[in-house]
């Protein structure tokens, strides 16, 4: 698993299904992936046309009210168990905080602020091969 620095998602949220949600985020697979039938072959067509292979599992901060509806990308994963570490670290560390704020703008900024500090640190860890 990735953080990734978030990045709202505009389309595309028919190709993916939740496998677990909060209030705030939802965990997706991408539709097909592990499966066999139709569904997993037009995914697959889809993302061969489009030249797209998105990582298989990815997390979304969501915001769906009546003032707003957004939706950010803040980590991706290719195995299950990857994403299922992220999103504990998300329940554990994130969701205690976020009942507090005064408006999903707040949320927003503040799981931003946090994600991209997740991708800077990771950034500074990797080793440079340049």
């Amino acid at each position: 698993m990735v953080w990734v620095k978030p990045d709202e998602v505009v389309f595309g949220q028919s190709l993916w299904v939740a496998e677990c949600a909060n209030p705030y985020f939802v965990l997706q697979r991408r539709k097909g992936h592990g499966t066999k039938g139709f569904g997993s072959l037009l995914v697959q067509t889809l993302d061969s046309v489009f030249d797209t292979r998105p990582p298989p599992y990815r997390i979304l901060l969501q915001i769906d009210t009546e003032e707003l509806q957004v939706a950010y990308s803040v980590a991706v994963a290719v195995q299950r168990k990857e994403a299922g570490e992220h999103w504990e670290w998300i329940e554990k560390n994130l969701m205690p905080t976020l009942g507090s704020f005064d408006s999903d703008e707040d949320v927003i900024k503040y799981v931003r602020t946090k994600i991209e500090s997740l991708v800077s640190l990771e950034e500074k860890s990797r080793p440079n091969l340049t």
